[in-house]
């Protein structure tokens, strides 16, 4: 059987019949070097176009916009929009090039996901139907973005799922960790950029960043691979290329690369991502161990990834993604914390987490609690005028020397860093919203100075 390689054509890269031409050709330049080619499609286009998802998730909203659609039945509206797309180039590449081409559903090409409408996750993929296709001398073509999920009870069968927003990139690495083939991610940029170059017009191109860099940037806000993605073949070791179907760049090699200990710093770039800030204003230090652990556990329930904790006597902080916040203020407003200890009056208090201003569902806990104890009512704040800005580095020997050269860039800018956290292959600070492009310029130009200067390197160059 032929070697097989996966290309997967983001939104912009289909939205037009020029573009899925383009698509074609090179899907058909695949096939004329050997591989067998295995195309995974996105929804055409964006917002206001026909078939896009947010054009779909818009007509959801419209039936009743107090009301939301049930999470199965707006997986089903949202899949519609990869249907067509696969229906569509499969014809377009059948037209231009005079090949045969079959157009599969994610549940068709044996993608298989957990219940979780809307963001579900990739269980397994049996890639045995695809392997026929190819045997067959068939292009497969397939709809990023979804699959089926396993048969649930009672004989109830597998439902058509979403795998949240950029989820046609998880859809090519898993299929490339499946079919054992490199993957190419066909985007409207030319590769992994140092920086937004909506942003900073001079970011530059990378040849090649590591798996775990491009991890670090995807959970960071760089939108150039979705972080699930980028998890997928980290864990599977797939290779990546990043690329733009208009440029005959070679674009981003995303590889295993693992950086000599000793050597300097290495940065791949920066990344900004809007947050949402929380901070729960709690009575006293029990208070806070007790309110602490339950809302940790809400969050969680919620599967709400919770970033910047900080825990003091009298406040519980934390930092979530901007589009969680609906998520975290239906968890948290009334959530009702019970102290087994008696206070000295010799009732046990209740705390309950009010917001503001108080909502009728706070209050409707507060009248329940009376019947426990003593309400105690817990202020939270969640505000959504945060940003994460972040340096991404391959290699760190001496962290602290990063964290400084990223306060004095900020500083020199008078931008006020409100927290600051660091990992193996990160420095990031939570900034005012105002202030996170300027954050993210000031931070690409001093890292730019430092690898002129040669006291830090680009990843690329130390690979």
């Amino acid at each position: 059987m032929k070697k097989i390689i996966v290309q997967k054509f983001g939104g912009t890269s289909v939205s037009s019949a020029r573009k899925r031409v383009e698509a074609a050709q090179r899907v058909l330049e695949a096939r004329r070097s050997g591989y067998a080619p295995v195309v995974v499609v996105s929804a055409m286009g964006r917002r206001g176009d026909p078939y896009a998802t947010d054009t779909f998730i818009d007509l959801a909203r419209s039936i009743d916009p107090e009301r939301e659609m049930e999470k199965r039945e707006l997986d089903l509206l949202l899949a519609c929009g990869e249907l067509v797309s696969i229906a569509v180039m499969a014809h377009t590449i059948r037209c231009v090039g005079d090949v045969d081409t079959i157009a599969l559903p994610g549940g068709q090409a044996g993608i298989v996901t957990d219940r979780e409408f809307g963001n579900a996750r990739i269980l397994r993929v049996d890639p045995a139907y695809i392997h026929d296709c190819i045997r067959r001398g068939q292009i497969v073509i397939v709809a990023g973005f979804q699959g089926i999920s396993e048969p649930g009870a009672k004989g109830e069968h597998g439902a058509v799922t979403t795998l949240g927003r950029g989820g046609s990139d998880a859809t090519a690495v898993a299929l490339g960790a499946a079919l054992n083939a490199p993957v190419e991610i066909y985007t409207d940029v030319e590769g992994v950029l140092t920086a937004d170059p909506n942003v900073v017009p001079d970011a530059r191109v990378l040849k090649t960043i590591s798996h775990a860099e491009i991890c670090e940037m995807a959970h960071l806000g760089a939108k150039v691979v979705q972080a699930r993605a980028a998890v997928l073949a980290r864990r599977h070791n797939v290779r990546v290329w990043v690329k733009s179907p208009s440029s005959e760049s070679a674009g981003t090699e995303v590889r295993r690369l693992e950086p000599a200990p000793g050597r300097k710093t290495s940065v791949a770039g920066v990344s900004q991502v809007p947050v949402a800030y929380v901070a729960v204003h709690v009575p006293d230090e029990r208070a806070s161990r007790l309110i602490e652990l339950e809302t940790y556990r809400a969050m969680q329930e919620a599967n709400v990834a919770i970033h910047f904790t900080s825990v003091t006597t009298n406040k519980i902080e934390f930092v979530v993604a901007r589009d969680a916040m609906p998520d975290v203020q239906q968890v948290l407003d009334g959530l009702t914390v019970f102290d087994a200890e008696e206070s000295p009056s010799g009732q046990r208090r209740v705390y309950i987490l009010r917001p503001n201003p108080p909502s009728p569902r706070f209050r409707a806990q507060q009248r329940l609690a009376r019947n426990l104890g003593t309400p105690v009512p817990v202020p939270i704040t969640i505000s959504g005028r945060s940003s994460v800005v972040s340096i991404v580095a391959g290699n760190m020997p001496s962290p602290a020397g990063v964290m400084s050269a990223v306060f004095r860039a900020l500083r020199q800018h008078d931008i006020h860093i409100l927290q600051v956290a660091d990992s193996t292959y990160s420095v990031s600070c939570l900034v005012p919203e105002e202030d996170a492009l300027t954050a993210v310029r000031a931070l690409h130009a001093m890292m730019m100075d430092k690898v002129q200067a040669g006291e830090w390197t680009l990843t690329d160059q130390s690979a």
